[in-house]
């Protein structure tokens, strides 16, 4: 009888060790030196930026409020879904760029072959970019992803959020399944896609200085254990047609090329329009 308990003793702490999340300060509460001298993102423990030249937020109480602080910050008015800290990035930007930003974390062990994972992560619409996108997905490597550009990095996302987040009241979570090729150890957010394959919805109008979307991340999630998505899965496949650039007119409407110094008008496959000035 004692063996026996025993023997459930250490399958129950061995299932409860394996069920826990892989991703470490998921709710982005750690720190590895104070937050509350500005731009704070390196300030983050377990989370970095993939791309050396684009800059993800780091958003805490003690930070001023116009800035990078919680709840009123220089993008919106949120509170964290938990705890008191929260992760922003830029998922679309107006114009020729398709400018990104992501933020990337090591797990805390490699994923094992064959085994069915259950991920998990939650976003918030900033109040005061003029743009609502879609594209918002989770990317799983073996190695560490590295950019050079703020460009946008196109990798194959294993989940990705088809349908355009209009919310910025709440949070809302994305989340799916996913079965390990084995050997991933790093996990990266952020849109994945150019400007051509993401659809955007204009909510209003000019009132940040950055044109483009924005959102609040928080309680990332990875695990064996299926309760972190409770069956809202956000990845069941596009719900709107992929926007493509079909004609490039000038102020006047008449069809022209794609030029430098010039008021251009861009007029896309989903009916959409976007008033462009492109510096050479």
């Amino acid at each position: 009888m004692k063996i026996s308990l025993y023997i459930l003793l250490v399958l129950f702490i061995s299932f409860h060790s394996s069920a826990q999340n892989l991703v470490p300060n998921a709710s982005f509460e750690d720190t590895i030196s104070s937050p509350c001298n500005g731009y704070s993102f390196p300030a983050l423990s377990n989370w970095i930026s993939p791309s050396s030249v684009s800059s993800p937020d780091y958003y805490h109480p003690c930070n001023s409020p116009l800035v990078w602080g919680v709840p009123d910050n220089q993008t919106g008015f949120q509170d964290a879904r938990t705890g008191i800290a929260y992760a922003g990035i830029v998922t679309y930007w107006e114009g020729l760029s398709s400018r990104r930003e992501y933020i990337e974390n090591q797990l805390t062990q490699q994923l094992i072959n064959g085994t069915k994972y259950y991920w998990s992560f939650w976003i918030s619409r900033a109040d005061y970019l003029d743009y609502a996108s879609n594209n918002i997905g989770i990317c799983l490597a073996a190695n560490p992803v590295t950019s050079a550009t703020n460009e946008f990095i196109p990798l194959a996302p294993i989940g990705n959020l088809y349908s355009v987040v209009l919310d910025s009241a709440n949070w809302t979570q994305v989340c799916g399944e996913y079965i390990a090729n084995g050997g991933e150890e790093y996990l990266v957010i952020g849109n994945f896609f150019d400007n051509s394959q993401t659809n955007i919805i204009q909510v209003q109008q000019g009132t940040s200085e950055t044109i483009g979307a924005y959102y609040y991340i928080d309680d990332v999630y990875l695990s064996i254990d299926p309760i972190v998505c409770n069956g809202n899965v956000g990845i069941e496949g596009p719900s709107m047609p992929i926007r493509q650039l079909i004609k490039v007119v000038d102020i006047l409407g008449r069809e022209t090329e794609d030029k430098p110094n010039s008021f251009l008008i861009y007029i896309y496959s989903d009916g959409t329009t976007e008033k462009v000035y492109r510096f050479d």
